[in-house]
Parts: C-alpha cells; structure tokens; sequence
C-alpha cells in the first residue's frame, strides 16, 4: 500500500510531466543518470578503479566520479571504449 506521502509525490510528479519543457528537461536527466550507472556497472565488471579509467580516458578520477553521480557526460566521448 502507497502512504499518502507516495501518492502526493507522484500526484505532483504527473503534474509537473504535464510541462513539455519540464518533461524533456526530466528525461535527459534520467537519461544522464542511465548512463552513469552504466559507466558505473562496466567500471566494476572490467575490475578498474575509477583513477584507473581516468588514466586511460586521460582525464582525472574526480571527473569519472562527476559522471558517475549524473553530471554532464558529454566531456568524455567513447568512455566505454576504456573499459575494454
């Protein structure tokens, strides 16, 4: 069962979806979070530490950890590639 907490959260949510800006500004956030998480995901599986695939990215581990918390990833364009 939802609490009420729950149900005016995404009550307010949907209401604010209904702005197309707000919606297309929500959905390239969500989207940035996907790709942090699945930069997060091949780091852990290829076994490197974050200063490991800024090494090879040529960048500087806080900046791997910047994305890895959502922020704009288009700093580091074929990251994945580092993986490998």
């Amino acid at each position: 069962m939802k609490s009420k907490t729950g149900r005016r959260r995404a009550g307010w949510l949907d209401k604010k979806l209904a702005d197309s800006e707000f919606r297309r500004r929500f959905e390239e956030e969500a989207q940035k979070l996907a790709i942090g998480e699945q930069l997060s995901q091949l780091r852990r599986e290829a076994g490197l530490t974050q200063a490991q695939v800024a090494q090879r990215a040529k960048t500087t581990a806080s900046a791997i950890s910047r994305h890895r918390v959502c922020a704009r990833i288009g700093g580091l364009p074929g990251l994945p590639l580092h993986f490998k």
